[in-house]
């Protein structure tokens, strides 16, 4: 049998020409066009949460001025949404609730300030989201504008960690009667601190990482009697870091992802022994938007990062499947500028992801039932 040199040939210099085209398909996954919940809203703020076969989304619509609320029952596949209160917004942080117990299962928690009165806000649902009830922290004087805030919910008792304008000073309140009365601690006053505050609570255990930014350090107060006393570490010192953290407990493991302003780096500090000592880890390249998740030994965090193609923002996926030691990562979306103020939830195999699509000024959702391999 003759073999036809010429078609050989031929047929290769298509298979090349096709490759280098379409090559970027074998090293990038097909990305289709992600589902848009909400559009032209402008965001400052979204979260996303699971309970029981349920999807919530949270969110802050810049243009109209609301707080709204977004639900899902059927995996993602269509959502109700709606405004649960309409004022302007400093800053707001969602608890979703999830006890064991069933007087207080799918109870949802929304933390706010509303810049018109100057007060904080709680929005609390416990039917699901179908109907909400706000109550006023007006207890509580505040002299400038409550800028970040961070909520935690255990029982009956409420936490909130936040710092305001112009006394820059991080402050702990706590209520153990589901919000009816509230003791306040100002934690830290040494300085311009208190920003970026995250707060997780593990038992008696309360940690809350935020910037000091007097000193552009990243910091940590603990307290191990339900917040009676504190104590205050520097965690990361090197260079302008924490400006935007995030925290996790879980047992004696303590993980806070944070972002370090003069590297343009993610960089995860991490304890094994309660907070006694840290170790500190580059993650990779990004900017100041990202969020994360432990579920069991592994830990997802979306964030985006810049296309060095087109300088537009890309929505990406960091994984870790031994606690932070070693990092895998992907590209889930890169049409337009999107990923930004990016929220992850975890359920079993499935990853739910809430972002902002800045190039359409849209809210949009992107899952993954198998682990990050394929989204859609």
């Amino acid at each position: 049998m003759r073999v036809n040199i010429f078609r050989i040939i031929f047929l290769i210099l298509i298979f090349f020409t096709l490759f280098s085209v379409y090559g970027c398909i074998f090293n990038k996954p097909i990305l289709t066009e992600f589902q848009t919940i909400d559009l032209e809203c402008g965001f400052d703020k979204i979260f996303i949460g699971y309970y029981s076969g349920a999807l919530y989304i949270s969110y802050i619509d810049s243009i109209n001025n609301e707080i709204k609320f977004a639900k899902s029952t059927d995996n993602g596949y269509s959502w109700l949404t709606m405004a649960i209160d309409k004022c302007m917004v400093m800053f707001y942080v969602v608890s979703l609730y999830n006890l064991d117990f069933e007087l207080y299962e799918g109870h949802i928690y929304l933390l706010y300030f509303d810049s018109n009165i100057e007060k904080l806000k709680i929005a609390k649902s416990v039917d699901g989201g179908l109907s909400w009830s706000i109550k006023i922290l007006d207890q509580f004087e505040y002299s400038g504008k409550i800028m970040y805030g961070s909520m935690k919910v255990v029982g009956n008792t409420i936490y909130i960690s936040c710092s305001n304008s112009k006394n820059p000073d991080l402050i702990f309140l706590k209520s153990e009667d589901g919000g009816e009365n509230w003791v306040e601690t100002v934690i830290d006053s040494e300085g311009y601190v208190g920003e970026y505050n995250s707060m997780a609570v593990d038992g008696n255990n309360i940690y809350i990482s935020y910037y000091d930014s007097s000193n552009s350090n990243l910091k940590l107060a603990k307290s191990n009697d339900s917040g009676e006393t504190w104590s205050i570490d520097t965690i990361d010192n090197e260079g302008d870091v924490g400006r935007t953290t995030s925290i996790i407990a879980d047992k004696s493991y303590i993980f806070i992802i944070y972002y370090d302003f003069s590297n343009g780096l993610i960089k995860l500090a991490k304890s094994t022994n309660y907070g006694e000592s840290w170790s500190i880890k580059q993650i990779c390249d990004g900017e100041h938007h990202f969020s994360f998740v432990k579920n069991g030994g592994n830990i997802y965090m979306s964030y985006v990062a810049e296309n060095s193609e087109d300088c537009s923002n890309d929505l990406k996926l960091a994984k870790s499947k031994d606690l932070g030691n070693s990092w895998y990562f992907d590209s889930i979306a890169s049409t337009g500028d999107i990923g930004e103020y990016s929220s992850i939830v975890v359920n079993g195999t499935y990853i739910y992801i809430a972002y902002f699509d800045s190039s359409n000024e849209d809210l949009k959702f992107v899952k993954s039932d198998n682990g990050g391999i394929s989204w859609r």
